[in-house]
């Protein structure tokens, strides 16, 4: 994330698809700016831009369950990356949240059924 206010702010708005407005971004910038050290997110970005883990995912039987928010970035959306999660792990469950990309923040009691269900099943 940017220590520039302006570019953190439209990366607000990308992940959830300028589903919400100012005041949402405005909690997240502050929300960022109280509780993570810049050094701690540039670290944090540049190993999850750089580190490959699909070989560890490759025919994992392990049941899993992605969560997707229906208006996050669309990159990150389940028409975009369910089709090569479906063919890394057999035992994939998938759901859609009616959020962004911070369901447990924006829809905190579907995102916890959606938990909740998954382990009971």
């Amino acid at each position: 994330m940017s220590t520039d206010d302006e570019a953190f702010k439209q990366g607000m708005h990308a992940l959830t698809s300028n589903h919400y407005g100012n005041d949402w971004v405005n909690f997240k910038l502050k929300q960022n700016r109280e509780s993570i050290l810049p050094e701690a997110m540039k670290m944090y970005t540049s190993m999850w831009s750089k580190s490959n883990f699909s070989q560890e995912l490759d025919g994992n039987k392990t049941p899993f369950l992605v969560i997707y928010g229906a208006h996050d970035n669309e990159g990150l959306r389940q028409t975009a990356t369910g089709k090569l999660f479906k063919q890394w792990l057999p035992n994939l469950t998938e759901y859609i949240c009616p959020s962004g990309h911070y369901p447990m923040l924006e829809t905190p009691v579907d995102y916890a059924h959606a938990i909740q269900e998954f382990l009971l099943s």
